[in-house]
């Protein structure tokens, strides 16, 4: 086995998720495991433009192993927001 060590980076996505107006909804995207979340955030993929109300790393233990962003649709018609949680990752593996 080799020395443990960043050997590459990538980005990972969650399912899409849908927000209705006046609604908040979260969601997630997680590393392959072993592998360290640095960063993240979301891509608005269609519909309203939701506001991202939060965005943090999931934690495991002390590792962070994804992330997630918790949104919310501010329009005022009916228009839902689809969201995609993404993930930036170091990819540790030795």
């Amino acid at each position: 086995a080799g020395t443990p060590g960043v050997v590459g980076i990538y980005v990972t996505t969650g399912a899409l998720v849908e927000v209705v107006p006046g609604e908040y909804h979260s969601g997630h995207a997680a590393c392959e495991p072993g592998d360290t979340a640095t960063s993240g955030g979301f891509h608005h993929m269609r519909g309203a433009l939701s506001s991202p109300a939060s965005s943090f790393p999931t934690v495991d233990g002390t590792t962070p192993t994804g992330w997630t962003t918790l949104f919310f649709n501010d329009a005022a018609a009916t228009e839902v927001s689809v969201m995609m949680p993404m993930a930036i990752c170091l990819d540790t593996t030795p």
